[in-house]
């Protein structure tokens, strides 16, 4: 499968000589990253989470993991995305949410998260910052399940919050902040880099 690697790769995202295509970051970001998006999407750690026979060993088995893996990032991520920090988004938003599910599980990591992959530039990182903005899409899907098939206590914090501005907020972010040709496939490593770092961690 051929992935899309720049801005021509993409077959909805014209150049001009003078300036880039207006969503050209978000096309571009989506496209290179749909096959790697998808093999996360498709580990069987994730997919257990939407299955009829879902315990609640394995919600507090997918809460380690995306708690490993979002310390390991989000420690990578403070200080490489400086550049483009946003007034009220950071990445590590994300972080306390899952560890109090977790905590309230009676659970807790197993082991120190591995490091994350090293990012060369702010551009780099912020690719790797849309990876976990992005990861949180499906929350509700999820927690509506869980709390079905499991708990209606259940705590889902992480999955559950519901910040319908969060998404849109960011892409907005992502745009302004990647102006160039350059910028935009720095991204895409970034990104690609940590979606293969997230395959790893969450590998059961």
């Amino acid at each position: 499968m051929r992935v899309a690697l720049s801005l021509s790769d993409v077959p909805e995202v014209e150049e001009s000589a003078n300036r880039l295509p207006k969503q050209a970051a978000r096309k571009v970001l989506r496209e290179a990253t749909r096959a790697d998006h998808e093999r996360v999407d498709t580990l069987p750690l994730m997919r257990r989470l939407l299955d009829e026979r879902v315990s609640k060993a394995d919600y507090g088995n997918a809460l380690e993991r995306l708690t490993l893996l979002h310390t390991s990032l989000c420690a990578e991520l403070a200080d490489s995305v400086a550049e483009y920090a946003h007034p009220r988004l950071r990445p590590g938003d994300l972080l306390p949410a899952l560890r109090s599910d977790l905590a309230e599980l009676g659970r807790r990591t197993m082991r120190d998260p591995d490091p994350a992959p090293r990012l060369a530039s702010g551009a780099e990182a912020l690719g790797a910052w849309y990876v976990l903005e992005g990861a949180a899409l499906g929350g509700a899907v999820i927690a509506r399940h869980l709390r079905q098939r499991l708990d209606p206590d259940l705590p889902l914090r992480h999955f559950g919050r519901a910040d319908e501005r969060r998404w849109p907020e960011f892409l907005r972010h992502l745009e302004s902040s990647l102006s160039s040709r350059s910028e935009i496939e720095a991204a895409v490593r970034g990104a690609r880099s940590a979606y293969r770092f997230a395959a790893e961690t969450l590998q059961a």
